[in-house]
């Protein structure tokens, strides 16, 4: 009797490895191929907006600063409200006495600047000056 060894005949013994990927395998790549096409646009659209908006902000905040070295210093500062536009975006400044503050030759004013950044909303800073002699 002739005796088969299981290395010369393939059904018998160890399976033989064929190449390539499984049917499930691909689906599965192809569905997170496809859930990462639908995300990352929306999430490249998302931080070009976000920047966006803090360039708005440091503009206004900015602007701001500006204003209340121009328009709130020296001696001449007197209460009242001043409006204006600068660089696309508008501004008031808002100077009164403080309540409270004790009546001497160069009243406390309280001053706030108001800066629009986008879409109605306001950047708002509030301080206290030393207002001029009257």
């Amino acid at each position: 009797m002739k005796r088969r060894h299981a290395a010369s005949n393939p059904a018998v013994g160890a399976r033989t490895s064929r190449g390539g990927f499984a049917l499930v395998e691909v689906i599965v790549a192809l569905a997170v191929m496809a859930v990462l096409a639908g995300v990352i646009p929306r999430a490249l659209v998302n931080s070009r907006e976000a920047a966006n908006q803090t360039e708005a902000w440091h503009q206004s905040a900015m602007l701001a600063q500006l204003l209340l070295a121009e328009r709130t210093s020296g001696p001449a500062l007197r209460a009242g409200t001043m409006r204006g536009e600068a660089s696309g975006r508008k501004w008031s400044v808002t100077v009164a006495p403080r309540s409270g503050s004790p009546a001497t030759a160069r009243p406390l004013l309280d001053v706030r600047i108001d800066v629009e950044v986008s879409g109605g909303r306001m950047l708002t800073v509030e301080t206290v000056r030393v207002g001029g002699r009257p």
